[in-house]
């Protein structure tokens, strides 16, 4: 199958559609990859990667992103996909290569403010030169903080030594971000509080919390920005979000604590039309514009 990026603007879900194996087309501006990582415990191990065919530097920052809970009871490589095909991940990274795009892909969702600044940027430079690597994770329980121990070491030992030894990123902990939404967002946000010398930018895309888990995660968020305090923090929820009450407290906590971080609630639901829309784009601006990529 052969995929013609400008299409891409007049037809996302025929895009969305498009099978795994379109996304090596030589004439697409971004590659897709499957890889398992070695030794890693069964089911894990199916990762997928993004990463632009032509990139304006040899090494790429690299962003770990991490899928929702639906994702989890999917067969391991089909979780894989879950950013970058069921959220719409590559759809808009090809996007970005033929800039602008319309406020279309929104749907009506999110803040088209991003948009907008995300395609003076991609017109001045061209697509983010950043390194997406999505690993496949089985479910765990929130209100059990020690039931994601073992996924946070996983992803903090063994995926980012991996990337770093095998894709074309940077090797630094400045160069390194981890992101991901509702049950991913809580992930990666545990992840980066437990190893906060392993990342600079970590975010949330409406990750799941609730009110009652807020001084946890204000305790977390002290210790890690006393580890680091260059990390860079993004909090985002929607007026649709289940967890928007949890997320709307942490924020005025880590504002009550003098701790530094970004913090938007937009319009939209909590489901895929979020992630395909405002999601993915959110994922990419943040990281994008803290990179400078």
């Amino acid at each position: 199958m052969r995929i013609d990026r400008r299409s891409i603007l007049k037809a996302v879900p025929a895009w969305l559609a498009a099978s795994a194996q379109a996304a090596t087309d030589s004439r697409t501006g971004w590659i897709v990859e499957e890889y398992h990582v070695k030794r890693a415990p069964a089911p894990l191990g199916p990762v997928v990667v993004l990463r632009p065919r032509k990139a304006r530097k040899k090494k790429l920052p690299l962003v770990i992103a991490l899928h929702g809970r639906g994702e989890t009871a999917k067969l391991p490589r089909q979780g894989a996909f879950g950013w970058p095909t069921d959220y719409g991940l590559r759809a808009w990274l090809e996007a970005a290569t033929v800039a602008p795009v319309s406020d279309e892909f929104l749907s009506g969702v999110g803040d088209p403010r991003v948009l907008a600044k995300a395609n003076a940027r991609w017109g001045d430079h061209g697509a983010p030169d950043l390194c997406f690597v999505c690993p496949y994770y089985t479910d765990v329980e929130v209100h059990r903080p020690d039931d994601a121990r073992p996924l946070m070491e996983y992803l903090a030992e063994r995926v980012v030594p991996w990337a770093r030894a095998t894709l074309p990123v940077e090797p630094s902990p400045e160069r390194t971000a981890i992101d991901g939404v509702s049950l991913g967002g809580y992930l990666a946000l545990r992840t980066a509080c437990a190893y906060p010398k392993s990342f600079h930018s970590l975010g949330g895309i409406q990750p799941a919390m609730n009110r009652a888990d807020v001084p946890a995660w204000r305790r977390r968020f002290e210790r890690a920005f006393a580890e680091n305090p260059r990390l860079e923090l993004r909090l985002l929820t929607s007026d649709g979000d289940f967890f928007q009450d949890g997320v709307d407290t942490l924020h005025k906590a880590l504002v009550a604590e003098g701790l530094k971080h970004r913090y938007a609630r937009v319009h939209g639901p909590h489901d895929y039309r979020f992630n395909r829309t405002f999601g993915s784009l959110a994922l990419i601006d943040f990281h994008e514009e803290v990179f400078g990529s």
